[in-house]
């Protein structure tokens, strides 16, 4: 499309008629930057009425048939905006007739009474489900309840496309919902709806990069870092392209422990940092937070321990307003091992002994074994096999602890089992904490 589209098919595209080939061509001229044909179809986003098609013409948007049939579709348009204000108006208070139902209820009410049946109610339903994302117990529910509303959504009304769209994004959430609650088989499936219906819709690339970000999570679930890098790394370039700061600022900061995890440690270091400069102050102090203990857990890892220390100080600092003494915890043994790569075995040595019992007491047993790893990296150099002895001795800390993949129980049992029989290296102890630290959290939602 060297111009701007011809008349004939800027409505077909406005009442969602084009076949995928021709959309996908008109949604890259929009793209590129025709603010009076995008401003048109900004406008008629909410769907179009059916009328009658104009004629094509040569002459291109400077013909009288183009025109009449810009002004026909901007007086609709001004139709269409006062009455999707009023739904959007609406939006919350049905909301909050829907949440004071049971669940069963509420899905029932969502699916049967057609003042529900609203595109703004759905996407004010997305937004408090992503918002919520990290408690499974109002995640999925909020998820379910955005499928039951889209549902009934009435393609006249907002346009076939638009509602595709909106189709695929409650998919992509009950996707991320599922994957969170630990059904992969499940969350495999609704991505694949949600992918189906992404191709019968407007072809958006922010609706897009918001599915395939999601379904980077999942692959994490699956210790497919690879994919999962793949995956952010697409959302990001998309995010970049639209100048969505925000949301590019959030998936670097998912990105960075997806390629740390995949092996890319340089890569996870530029993303976070990266990440850290774009959040804006005061706008999300928690991710932020975790973005800059990623940051200074991965300088670490990368030999560059006095550097690590700024990130985590500055996290902790983050941490101790939002008062979140679990995460504290974790970044006082992160700084442990961040002396310990600085050069100060010692000092490092009795932070890591200091903060180990703790993350016991506190549940956080995978951080305790990542604490006794490093240990290990102190004991195994020096030739203390009493200390390493009495160490993996303690072995019984996984089986009290709450949060411990299995894969880690295993590794500490190995590393108790290659201790007693002398075959413990280095080499094996750098191994075994290199799985041991895939799994820790990302800076995303549970």
């Amino acid at each position: 499309m060297k111009n701007h589209p011809d008349s004939e098919l800027l409505e077909r595209f406005l009442r969602g008629k084009l076949k995928p080939a021709e959309r996908r061509r008109v949604v890259r001229h929009l793209l590129a930057g025709c603010e009076r044909c995008r401003t048109l179809a900004g406008q008629l986003w909410a769907g179009a009425a059916e009328r009658p098609l104009a004629p094509e013409s040569p002459e291109g948007i400077e013909s009288p048939v183009y025109q009449g049939a810009l002004d026909r579709a901007i007086e609709l348009a001004r139709e269409r905006r006062g009455e999707l204000a009023a739904w959007r108006r609406e939006a919350p208070g049905l909301l909050a007739e829907l949440l004071d139902l049971e669940p069963a209820s509420r899905l029932d009410r969502a699916r049967g009474e057609p003042r529900y049946a609203s595109l703004p109610l759905c996407e004010l339903i997305l937004a408090r489900r992503a918002a919520s994302a990290s408690s499974s117990e109002s995640s999925r529910p909020l998820a379910e309840l955005a499928l039951a509303v889209v549902e009934r959504l009435d393609p006249n009304r907002w346009g076939i496309s638009i509602v595709h769209d909106a189709q695929a994004r409650a998919s992509a959430h009950f996707a991320d919902a599922l994957r969170a609650a630990g059904d992969l088989e499940g969350a495999t499936e609704a991505f694949q709806r949600a992918r189906a219906l992404s191709a019968l819709g407007t072809q958006d690339a922010g609706e897009w990069a918001e599915i395939v970000r999601f379904e980077a999570r999942l692959e994490v679930a699956r210790r497919r870092f690879d994919g999962a890098f793949t995956l952010a790394s697409e959302a990001a370039a998309i995010y970049r392209k639209l100048g969505e700061r925000e949301l590019l600022a959030e998936t670097l900061a998912e990105i960075g422990p997806f390629a740390a995890r995949s092996g890319r440690l340089e890569t996870a270091i530029e993303a976070l940092s990266e990440a850290v400069r774009m959040f804006g102050p005061g706008r999300d102090a928690g991710r932020l937070a975790c973005a800059l203990m990623w940051l200074g857990a991965l300088l670490a890892e990368a030999g560059r321990g006095r550097e690590a220390l700024a990130p985590l100080w500055r996290a902790r600092s983050l941490y101790e307003r939002l008062g979140d003494p679990i995460e504290i915890l974790r970044i006082r043994w992160l700084e442990a091992r961040a002396t310990v790569a600085a050069g100060s075995l010692e000092q490092g040595e009795a932070a890591l002994l200091a903060v180990r019992p703790q993350l016991l007491e506190a549940g956080l047993g995978r951080e305790a074994a990542g604490a006794l790893l490093d240990l290990a990296q102190i004991y195994l150099p020096q030739g203390r096999g009493r200390e390493m002895r009495e160490l993996t001795g303690e072995l019984f800390f996984p089986f009290r602890s709450r949060d411990l993949h299995t894969g880690t129980v295993a590794a500490m049992l190995f590393l108790r089992r290659a201790v007693e029989t002398g075959n413990a290296t280095l080499d094996l102890v750098r191994e075994l904490a290199t799985y041991v630290a895939a799994s820790r959290p990302s800076c995303q939602p549970a």
